[in-house]
């Protein structure tokens, strides 16, 4: 257990390669706060690590917001660092590789790429946890759907 006493949270948690990691680093021996857009997978996972002896918090959260960013400061940076010991790392996982060619640009998928890689660098999370003398920030993402990539949900349409 390489992450024994450890604590992070990890991003785009809910599905592919951001579940891998959330579901490996708490399989290590970390406690991870698993944020998502979509809350019903962010419970899922949640509830594979638990099911497994792991320890976890779910955080259903749009980093491209700032009031979800404050949402996830206070509560895995502040009350999952309670819970499960103080922030070690972030694994910001959240990324689209957007629209695949220039033909045909649909500007709001555009938006949502542009929104999703650059500004979640800067987000409160990233900023309050980079001040962390102890603390790692990894960013990563794949290009696996750079083929016709459409965005899972853009930003307009997780907010009721």
């Amino acid at each position: 257990m390489r992450m024994r006493d450890k604590c992070g949270i990890a991003t785009a948690a809910g599905s592919g390669m951001g579940r891998a990691g959330a579901v490996r680093f708490a399989r290590e021996g970390a406690a991870v706060a698993v944020v998502d857009i979509d809350a019903d997978a962010v419970q899922a996972v949640v509830g594979e690590i638990e099911s497994a002896g792991g320890r976890a918090v779910g955080i259903p959260a749009n980093i491209t917001y700032d009031e979800d960013n404050r949402r996830i400061v206070r509560e895995a940076a502040d009350d999952a660092a309670d819970a499960l010991g103080g922030i070690d790392f972030v694994w910001n996982h959240v990324g689209h590789p957007g629209p695949a060619s220039v033909e045909g640009i649909e500007m709001e998928d555009f938006d949502t790429a542009v929104t999703l890689n650059m500004r979640t660098l800067l987000s409160p999370p990233m900023r309050r946890l980079r001040r962390c003398a102890h603390a790692a920030v990894a960013r990563c993402s794949t290009r696996h759907r750079l083929r016709d990539s459409k965005p899972r949900r853009s930003a307009r349409s997780i907010r009721p």
